[in-house]
């Protein structure tokens, strides 16, 4: 049976600028109503699981991979709540929304895989984050299916920019191909990375097979410190799909985006 993989990542929860559920929350300390962009990426959100409630009778795999919260780092002012289990349920309620809304269902065969993140964000949440959720979760997944191998980290290749986009991502795939084989390992058949909140794709073509790479995008806004090191690029909002068929052919990685402004229009 061909499996979708739904990958989303960085939901940075508890920050104001990512994402948030679409109602009025009470804190220990402080409350939160979602902002005009909060409530613009859940409707996104939404339409993701939306899209993939229509699989038909293949099989979904969902791997969050990596930066689940913010937590409360580098001095920031940009957070709904510092206290870091309302982080976590707040992240929990997301995640158990979308899997009830694209009809996740473990008894039909269905996999929730969680990747670990940066450890300034998540400290070690993530693992009780996984359990909450029955989740598997490592800082390196591999996946086999369909005979497939498929890697999954959350730390990985830059994203590059204008005409150098992708190109590092492309020479990164180049290396582990050429690692594998001097290694006598098995080649992965595609490897997504998060961390950097830009989707890029690329794929490089060696004598034996092709590797699929990607950087996801994320579920988060631009923050300060975002505007910093990216002041004019465009957040992308959304999550990558990617079928792997019966027979273990790898489809190309698909972004389902939200696409939003740079700048604001006064």
């Amino acid at each position: 049976m061909s499996t979708l993989i739904a990958n989303l990542s960085d939901f940075q929860t508890g920050s104001t600028t990512a994402l948030f559920p679409n109602r009025d929350w009470e804190g220990l300390h402080q409350d939160h109503s979602p902002t005009k962009n909060q409530i613009m990426m859940h409707a996104h959100f939404v339409a993701c699981a939306d899209l993939l409630r229509k699989r038909g009778n293949r099989n979904l795999v969902i791997i969050n991979s990596g930066d689940s919260i913010d937590g409360n780092h580098h001095g920031t002012h940009q957070l709904i709540t510092t206290v870091i289990h309302e982080q976590v349920a707040i992240h929990e309620e997301l995640m158990q929304e979308f899997m009830e809304r694209c009809g996740f269902s473990l008894s039909n065969g269905d996999r929730l895989i969680y990747v670990q993140g940066t450890e300034a964000h998540t400290g070690e949440e993530e693992p009780k984050i996984a359990s909450d959720l029955g989740a598997e979760i490592s800082d390196h997944i591999e996946l086999r299916i369909n005979g497939a191998p498929l890697w999954f980290v959350h730390h990985g290749a830059p994203v590059g920019s204008g005409p150098n986009e992708g190109n590092a991502l492309r020479n990164r795939l180049r290396d582990i191909y050429y690692d594998c084989v001097d290694d006598g390992d098995p080649i992965p058949d595609m490897i997504s990375y998060s961390h950097k909140h830009r989707p890029v794709k690329n794929v490089f073509f060696g004598h034996r097979k092709k590797i699929w790479g990607y950087v996801n995008p994320s579920w988060q806004m631009k923050t300060r410190f975002g505007y910093m090191v990216a002041p004019v690029a465009r957040t992308k909002i959304g999550m990558t799909v990617t079928e792997i068929t019966d027979d273990g052919r790898v489809n190309e990685p698909y972004f389902h985006l939200l696409k939003t402004e740079s700048a604001r229009v006064v």
